[in-house]
């Protein structure tokens, strides 16, 4: 700053009055500054500290030896539509060629690649008002699926993928379920919504198909939970809410770690790198902001997408899928990088998600069409479809 203010980059500039001084003098300025800016000829300048690097580092969670596919599950709808819904989520496997879709009061299976006749893979039935929330587990074995009924009843329910049987339930919350996550471990699940409240459900081998009872609530959220995400580590679980705030928490117990800086609008995405040495928060005002969860410093911000950023989340190698009130889909690198553009969406996008396995992306829109990419093919759409009556 002070090399500034010489240089006239910054104000005030120095010196007041005149003009800069002269070249020699300003090198002789940067050297010492470069030196360490010492006080004398005895002092010793003191060892600058190391830069902290923000590239990925190594993945560990490995491939699962068996990888769920979802078999000979019903692919009739169970609910009639005769017209497209809003998607309301979209979730990919991270080891399968299956992406899930949230609408019209069920989920979907499908292939990401749309040229395939058979994309649609099955269809889990949801009876408990409309699914917000789809996601699956780290290992992609199991489906969580949240949502409910406005200010009646909130419900997450956990399926066996590759067969399509319910294994547990989460709920009765007094509100729809917003958001939800299920740790890597599989023993718990946490759900946020408008009462504003994080919740977490202990879960074990025992459960069974029965109802679970929150283990911990938290309270410290001003505005409805729009977001939760936990770490691919386990380590944390990150929070946002409605009205900007974002929090990262202990995920054993869902204690406060660190409150971070506030979104100026409300925060609507959370995604976590696959080495949970950073997350990303999306917000309505347009910006995603990459985050250190040790201790909660924002490492960049930058702009996504005009009048809001809807969804994000991560790839396996560190890039980063955003959709938008534009829109518009957009890839990312690790620093903020804009590397694709993909258009073609009729309406607000609601929903994104990457397939790793074929390198597909996904997202679907408030008017119901569901538009996929090849990564490195911005301009060759295809689209996956939800069955609509005649």
């Amino acid at each position: 700053y002070l090399f500034m203010l010489l240089t006239h980059e910054e104000s005030p500039k120095m010196p007041p009055k005149g003009g800069k001084i002269p070249d020699e003098q300003i090198k002789l300025m940067r050297d010492w500054i470069d030196g360490g800016a010492i006080a004398n000829v005895n002092a010793k300048a003191k060892p600058r500290p190391k830069k902290k690097s923000f590239a990925m580092s190594a993945v560990t969670n490995e491939r699962p030896n068996k990888i769920a596919m979802p078999i000979g599950l019903p692919t009739d709808s169970q609910l009639q539509v005769t017209r497209l819904p809003m998607i309301s989520s979209v979730a990919s496997s991270p080891w399968a060629p299956v992406v899930a879709v949230a609408a019209a009061n069920q989920v979907f299976f499908h292939h990401p690649d749309a040229a395939k006749k058979d994309s649609l893979l099955g269809v889990l039935p949801w009876g408990h008002g409309q699914p917000k929330i789809v996601l699956f587990s780290r290992d992609g074995s199991r489906l969580l699926a949240a949502g409910g009924r406005p200010a009646s009843l909130g419900y997450a329910v956990v399926w066996d993928v590759a067969s399509g049987e319910p294994l547990l339930q989460v709920g009765e919350e007094l509100d729809e379920i917003l958001a939800a996550d299920i740790s890597p471990a599989g023993d718990f699940v946490a759900t946020g919504g408008p009462e504003r409240v994080v919740r977490l459900y202990r879960l074990d081998d025992s459960t069974g198909a029965k109802l679970i009872e929150p283990a911990f609530e938290q309270r410290d959220h001003t505005d409805w939970v729009t977001t939760v995400a936990f770490s691919p580590d386990g380590k944390w679980l990150a929070t946002g809410d409605r009205n900007g705030g974002v929090f990262i928490r202990d995920a054993a117990n869902g204690q406060q770690h660190v409150r971070l800086p506030s979104h100026k609008l409300a925060v609507t995405s959370i995604a976590w790198r696959a080495d949970s040495q950073m997350f990303a928060t999306g917000s309505r005002s347009g910006k995603v902001t990459l985050w250190n969860p040790r201790n909660g410093n924002s490492i960049k911000s930058f702009d996504t997408h005009k009048d809001g950023c809807s969804s994000l989340v991560f790839s396996r190698d560190g890039r980063l899928v955003t959709g938008g009130r534009d829109r518009m889909v957009k890839l990312w690198d690790g620093k903020g990088k804009r590397l694709q553009v993909f258009k073609g969406l009729q309406e607000i996008v609601t929903a994104v998600g990457v397939n790793d396995e074929t390198q597909q992306i996904v997202a679907g829109d408030f008017a119901g069409q569901i538009k996929t990419w090849k990564v490195d093919q911005p301009k060759k759409s295809g689209q996956l479809r939800i069955p609509v009556a005649e």
